[in-house]
């Protein structure tokens, strides 16, 4: 493909003129299809419960069916690097949007279950794909700090929604109401899709060059931290549904909780956007991971609704405390960039590992082993983030 035109177009998107490019409805449009590429991931504990429910899968073999999707996902997302910068991004969101609609109508063609799994991977595909290029289009607009911080509370306002009105559209509709539900957000993404630029600014910094990162030992570390972080992430949040289950919640119940507890940890990203740098990196990931490790055992050993929901809350919340200061602490070890650029791929390959391994030792409605695989991930994290952050200078 020639991409001369594209050339031409980012040479123009320079400082002064990149907010003729990245107009209001530009950044909207980038924002909504961010939503749009992160809800397989966030509302994958509703998406397992239902899968559970439908086809009798055992904790196991739902490891194993949330493992494979979030693997398809990372397979995507991290294929965006070779390409994002080469290609029209309107076209690239589009075929995005495709894949993510194709789901659909593979699910209606049959009952099976296999059909169903294989219509979920072609969402996968669609959703990496679509969140990383979000995910760049954000990161060339004039503020992206700002438009970072609205994602995430895009993120944290629609997932909850997502999962308090699929569980609901299970019950009245049936189970394909899924993909009824993820084809409609898909083709609100396609009526929004010319509203973004077609490329953006300063390609050379995110090159297909980008897994040279993996030479630095610092940005290795921080990026394996992402990793080990979200390896707990996986642990938890696919099992986090039938956890309530398991302390005699019903399902719907269970996700009504769950959704109300997501809304409101969107308290974690506001206090760290609040706090910022003041006490540094460090300080506020050592908070965050007790507060973790906390609500991971408190989730293990439920004892009531009430008790199930503040746990759910505590760890929805240092989660999304974390995140702005992870994303610091890459950037810090690796002021190039390209650490930052490769970073969801590491988180999607670590929370699509931990569901498999917890899988592995889960036994009948025991999530205590949940507990130790979160904790080990989360521990582990802080570690490599203050090896790599040791002796390096903030970046302005």
């Amino acid at each position: 493909m020639n991409t001369t035109y594209l050339e031409e177009t980012i040479s123009t998107t320079d400082n002064p003129t990149i907010a003729n490019v990245f107009r209001p409805r530009a950044i909207a449009a980038a924002l909504w299809l961010n939503l749009i590429g992160s809800l397989m991931v966030l509302i994958k504990p509703v998406i397992i419960g239902a899968t559970a429910n439908q086809f009798s899968l055992n904790n196991q073999q739902l490891g194993y069916f949330s493992a494979a999707l979030l693997l398809l996902y990372s397979l995507s997302s991290t294929s965006a690097l070779f390409w994002v910068r080469r290609y029209n991004w309107q076209y690239s969101a589009a075929i995005s949007l495709a894949l993510f609609i194709s789901g659909f109508f593979i699910a209606l063609s049959s009952e099976q279950y296999l059909i169903k799994f294989i219509a979920f991977g072609f969402i996968s595909l669609g959703s990496g794909a679509l969140y990383s290029l979000s995910l760049i289009i954000l990161s060339d607009t004039p503020n992206p700090d700002r438009t970072f911080a609205y994602a995430i509370s895009m993120q944290v306002v629609g997932s909850s929604l997502f999962i308090f009105l699929t569980p609901q559209a299970v019950k009245l509709w049936g189970f394909d109401s899924i993909y009824s539900l993820m084809a409609g957000m898909a083709l609100s993404g396609l009526a929004v899709i010319y509203w973004l630029p077609c490329a953006g600014r300063n390609v050379a910094n995110l090159s297909p060059n980008a897994l040279s990162v993996l030479t630095n030992p610092k940005a290795l570390l921080s990026v394996a931290g992402c990793f080990l972080f979200f390896f707990n992430i996986g642990c938890v949040w696919t099992y986090i549904e039938r956890m309530g289950v398991a302390s005699n919640l019903t399902t719907e119940s269970a996700s009504t909780l769950l959704a109300i507890a997501a809304m409101i940890a969107i308290i974690g990203s506001l206090a760290a956007s609040f706090l910022g740098d003041r006490y540094g990196r460090l300080k506020p990931l050592a908070l965050a991971t007790a507060g973790i490790v906390l609500a991971v055992y408190g989730l293990s050993f439920t004892i009531s609704a009430e008790f199930y929901f503040i746990t759910a809350l505590l760890y929805a919340a240092m989660w999304n405390f974390s995140m702005p200061y992870q994303y610091a602490a890459v950037n810090q070890s690796d002021p190039s960039g390209k650490a930052v650029a490769l970073t969801p791929a590491f988180q999607t390959l670590g929370g699509a590992l931990g569901p498999a391994a917890a899988g592995l030792l889960i036994s009948n409605s025991d999530f205590i082993a949940v507990g130790h695989l979160a904790t080990g991930g989360v521990v582990l994290s802080l570690c490599l983030f203050a090896f790599a952050l040791k002796n390096t200078e903030k970046v302005a």
